[in-house]
């Protein structure tokens, strides 16, 4: 059976989060201070590591090839955050 599931994100650059395979991640966006992932998926599906990435407007990026998901806007400091997946 299919649902969307969040994930919450740690503040920091690079992450690694387990969720089924073949999850579509769908979005992300702060909730209550928190940077939050929703994936489409199915909780039957075995677990794969994705890595996430969350870079600062400004900041430096190296090369690694990158899937964008989302832009989020911090509610406290203004502060905004650019959300991408590592394949």
């Amino acid at each position: 059976m299919m649902t969307i599931y969040k994930y919450l994100l740690k503040p920091q650059s690079v992450q690694t989060v387990e969720m089924p395979k073949g999850a579509q991640i769908l979005t992300a966006q702060f909730q209550n201070k928190t940077i939050c992932l929703w994936a489409l998926l199915n909780l039957e599906g075995f677990a794969t590591k994705r890595t996430i990435e969350i870079c600062g407007t400004g900041l430096p990026l190296d090369f690694h090839p990158r899937v964008f998901i989302s832009t989020v806007q911090d509610p406290v400091n203004g502060l905004v955050w650019h959300i991408f997946e590592r394949p």
